[in-house]
Parts: structure tokens; sequence; C-alpha cells
């Protein structure tokens, strides 16, 4: 009797699963072209991805159309912050938070390190914040 309503909805979220697997694979590659600019334009050293693109890559959670890319950064100049976020986010279809590692509290800077996952210079690999 409800075999057709369960298979409907089996197929409906294997789409919404198919549709975020999509999305978040546009949202690392738009977080790859950002991290290029901000070490080749403003010197950025290190660049780690946070919040939910880092979870939803671990496995751990949900990347939706509200969902947004959160960077740490280490090595861009303080007086550069607004310039950067203002053109990090024009380049990016996807809003852009930009957390400066060096100036953010403790508490906030021990949460992306243990949960962050660093886009490595150069490739396409991520490493763990943690395994550093």
């Amino acid at each position: 009797m409800y075999e057709e309503y369960i298979r409907a909805w089996v197929e409906r979220k294997k789409k919404e699963e198919e549709k975020m697997k999509l999305l978040a694979h546009k949202a690392l590659e738009e977080a790859r072209k950002v991290t290029g600019v901000l070490r080749e334009k403003y010197g950025a050293k290190r660049v780690v991805l946070f919040g939910s693109l880092a979870k939803y890559l671990r496995g751990a959670g949900e990347f939706t159309e509200r969902s947004d890319i959160d960077l740490a950064v280490e090595g861009l100049p303080k007086e550069e912050y607004f310039r950067v976020l203002s053109e990090i986010n024009r380049l990016s279809e996807f809003e852009v938070d930009l957390i400066d590692l060096e100036g953010c509290p403790a508490f906030l800077r021990s949460l992306i390190e243990r949960e962050g996952m660093e886009i490595e210079e150069g490739t396409d690999s991520l490493t763990d914040s943690g395994d550093r």
C-alpha cells in the first residue's frame, strides 16, 4: 500500500543528495579559485576551509543552496581585509565568509584548526588542519 510513496520518497532523496553533491563540488572549486587569488594577489600564507562545506566533504553535514563558503586565512594584510572580502565575493557565486586566523578569538581559531581542511597550494588536495 505504501510502496509507491516510499519509492517516490527514496527517489526524491536520491535527487536531493545528487544536487547537494554537485553544489558542494562547485563550491569547492570556487573556494580553490578564491584561495588562488588570496595567495597570488594578497600574499596569504595559509587558507583553511571550514564550516558547512568542510563538514559535508567529511560526510558529517549538509551543503544547501543557502550555504556559504567559510575560509580562514593567515598572512593577509589587515588593512586589506575589507577590500579583499569585497573582491572575493564578486568572484564567487557563493557568499564567502573570510576569517583572519591571526586576529580571531582563540575559541574560533581552535575550532577552525580542529575541524578545518587546509587548501593546499598548487594541488587539488585538502588536508585536515589538525594533521599539521
